[in-house]
């Protein structure tokens, strides 16, 4: 269990517990170990792929009496099969981190079922049972920061997942009608993005400003981007804002960004 202080500027204090959870047997059902065999054969099929196209640019090259390197670097400069490389790299990774933290569970589950750490912390002397406990302890909260590294990692390949789909949807017409879309609007929607979170950003700040020091969802920066997304998405924090700010001003500062951000910007966006 761990227990989050957060300090805002006026020294006011928040408390958040935290109980995170381990599983010590990783595969538990066949059918997870069916997933992770055919995802990983997914990607060695996507790298033996990229080695192909390598190989075959390079004999090319040789052909064109051109040096292999600036033709490799030509051919993966081109923004697919950039995609293709993060896809390799990050489930390689993966793969790495998956097999620490089934080493990681495994060596915790063994700590926990051994002979040994039952005898010593429960015959033992008091510095025994206090070096086994403490062993343990270590052990649980590098597993825990290593699940926590393991599940970001995760999540950046589940964001490339879609973008090597986005690829095969470019090889059909109506398909490709989005990544099609989104080529011809980059540039217009980048300015756009431009704008909003200028706007965005300053409508943060005077809440840091006006209800920093009072409400947590404004303590820092973060929290009152965070926050001022919610707002933009149709959560209105109303009562935290005017409980202690005041209607007027809390009415202020939630009018002109709702009209400002939600009805006029993303209007002009639509």
């Amino acid at each position: 269990v761990y227990a989050e202080f957060f300090f805002a500027r006026s020294g006011k204090q928040w408390v958040r517990v935290l109980a995170p959870t381990l599983k010590l047997q990783v595969y538990y059902k066949l059918i997870h170990i069916v997933v992770d065999v055919v995802c990983l054969a997914l990607v060695l099929h996507i790298f033996l792929l990229e080695v192909k196209e390598v190989h075959v640019i390079t004999k090319e090259a040789k052909k064109q009496k051109i040096k292999p390197f600036n033709a490799i670097f030509l051919h993966f400069t081109q923004f697919w099969n950039v995609v293709d490389c993060m896809c390799i790299i990050g489930f390689a990774v993966l793969v790495l981190q998956w097999v620490r933290h089934i080493q990681n569970a495994q060596t915790l589950h063994d700590m926990l079922t051994g002979e040994a750490f039952g005898r010593r912390t429960m015959n033992g002397t008091e510095m025994e049972k206090e070096a086994e406990l403490g062993a343990l302890l270590d052990q649980v909260e590098s597993s825990l920061r290593h699940q926590m590294t393991v599940a970001y990692v995760r999540s950046v390949c589940l964001f490339l997942v879609p973008l090597r789909m986005f690829k095969a949807f470019s090889a059909q017409a109506r398909l490709s009608i989005l990544t099609r879309t989104f080529a011809v609007c980059a540039v217009d929607v980048f300015h756009f993005l431009l704008i909003f979170f200028t706007l965005f950003m300053s409508w943060a700040v005077a809440g840091i400003v006006l209800f920093g020091s009072s409400i947590e969802e404004f303590a820092d920066f973060e929290r009152a981007m965070n926050t001022c997304l919610r707002v933009v998405l149709g959560e209105i924090v109303w009562y935290e804002v005017r409980e202690e700010a005041g209607p007027i001003v809390a009415a202020l500062w939630l009018w002109t960004f709702c009209f400002v951000n939600s009805l006029v910007v993303l209007n002009m966006l639509l």
